[in-house]
């Protein structure tokens, strides 16, 4: 470790607290065996299963994280205010979302037409959560919609949804 810290504790320090995200955190969301927070669903033999289990720790930065949509929000911030230097100058952050082909550190980046330039697209899932999120920086717009439930329609219902939240806000 460079920093002589943890991952977790890096990005706690330096993305969590200065951006107000107090509902985010690791691993499933809630105190295990209780029902303080909503648990994740997978179907299995066409039943839904509620589990409160998680990626493993070992791919934990890029996918053992949970927060509120409200902090979601304040995370996506960063990249469609402009002038928004709260944890990386511009700069930098801009570095983040260059991309190599159509990808950038866990962002599909493309040009659109309807999104007057660059577009940010990010889907993700434990196979029990998911969410879609897609960024519009030039249009200071995003859109996510996110479930505590997943299973083989999951990603095409929620693309569906984000592109009609796409078109009803650019009527």
């Amino acid at each position: 470790m460079v920093t002589g810290q943890s991952w977790e504790t890096l990005i706690k320090n330096r993305i969590f607290d200065p951006l107000g995200m107090s509902s985010a955190g690791f691993g499933p969301p809630g105190t295990i065996n209780q029902i303080d927070q909503p648990w994740g669903y997978n179907k299995s033999n066409g039943e839904w299963q509620p589990s409160q289990s998680d990626n493993p720790e070992e791919i934990g930065p890029a996918g053992i994280i949970h927060c509120s949509v409200e902090d979601w929000a304040k995370f996506i911030s960063l990249f469609i205010k402009q002038n928004n230097t709260i944890i990386l100058e511009r700069i930098y952050l801009e570095k983040l979302i260059e991309p190599a082909g159509d990808y950038a550190c866990g962002w599909v980046v493309e040009q659109q037409q309807r999104a007057d330039g660059l577009v940010l697209a990010h889907n993700g899932s434990n196979s029990m959560w998911y969410v879609s999120l897609w960024v519009a920086p030039e249009l200071n717009r995003a859109f996510i919609a996110g479930t505590n439930s997943y299973d083989n329609n999951t990603e095409k219902i929620f693309q569906a949804a984000i592109n009609n939240l796409i078109t009803i806000d650019q009527q």
